[in-house]
């Protein structure tokens, strides 16, 4: 993977969790969600 690309999709899925997390008032942290979205990637 070029390293623009994973920076890119590193940087979507923090901004995921940020939002998340904001949305919910922080009762979702954005370090789970965050995990979360790594682990399905690693499935696929």
């Amino acid at each position: 993977m070029a390293q623009m690309t994973a920076f890119t999709f590193l940087m979507a899925i923090l901004h995921i969790g940020d939002v998340v997390s904001s949305k919910t008032n922080a009762w979702i942290s954005s370090v789970f969600v965050c995990a979360v979205l790594f682990v399905n990637e690693g499935v696929k």
